[in-house]
């Protein structure tokens, strides 16, 4: 296995140019890589000190920021929570978006967890469901899925929710089928919108994948895209 994730991504290579070339701190883990993944990326970075190619001092100099944001306090007491709220409401971009008829279906196109963010929840069907039992969630992985996804919405609305569409073709091709069949689906952007599904007109970017986002979404969406 271990293996397997150097000849991939070459981590202990990308570990050291990236502390080189500026980075205080390297992002693995996330529940996805064991504890030797952390000692090996320790050790490249040691091997790379001793041949010379990253000096002692950018090393500690890294340590030290690291250790000081660590030992920061930002603000005092309870956290302001309709701070976080009004700031998703604000990033939320809305076109062509209808009052929902009914209880909608919700198609989630999710992509495999990465080793520097790791396995954290996102997604906007959780949180209608809590709204309202009659929400069903859908969770697929590609094309082979869409019949039975399309199949499951029947008349009901359907929301397509995707996250960075444009960084996987796969999904990207099961949205482009999904909206080839239900052209009034509406597609909810919950990364980057640089890729739009083929014929996609109703559509919501949150710019952003926390619970907060998609509680945002949520209020828009019952409120008819207002």
């Amino acid at each position: 296995e271990m293996a397997a994730i150097r000849d991939t991504v070459g981590l202990e290579e990308g570990a050291v140019r990236a502390i080189a070339a500026g980075a205080d701190a390297i992002c693995v883990g996330g529940g996805l890589v064991d504890e030797e993944v952390v000692i090996l990326l320790g050790d490249a970075l040691t091997a790379a000190v001793r041949d010379g190619r990253l000096t002692e001092e950018r090393l500690t100099e890294a340590a030290g920021r690291v250790a000081a944001l660590g030992g920061r306090r930002v603000g005092r007491g309870a956290p302001e929570r309709a701070v976080g709220l009004e700031a998703a409401r604000r990033a939320l971009r809305a076109s062509g978006l209808e009052p929902l008829a009914d209880a909608p279906v919700v198609v989630e196109l999710r992509p495999e967890a990465s080793i520097a963010v790791g396995l954290v929840p996102w997604g906007l069907g959780d949180v209608l469901a809590e709204r309202d039992a009659a929400v069903r969630v859908l969770r697929i992985g590609g094309p082979r899925d869409v019949e039975a996804a399309v199949a499951a919405a029947e008349s009901r609305p359907l929301i397509v929710v995707v996250r960075d569409l444009h960084r996987h073709p796969a999904h990207a091709a099961a949205a482009d089928a999904i909206l080839a069949r239900r052209p009034d689906a509406i597609v909810v952007e919950m990364g980057v919108p640089v890729r739009r599904p083929a014929g996609a007109h109703a559509l919501l970017d949150t710019h952003g994948a926390a619970r907060v986002s998609a509680v945002a979404a949520a209020d828009l969406l019952s409120a008819g895209g207002r």
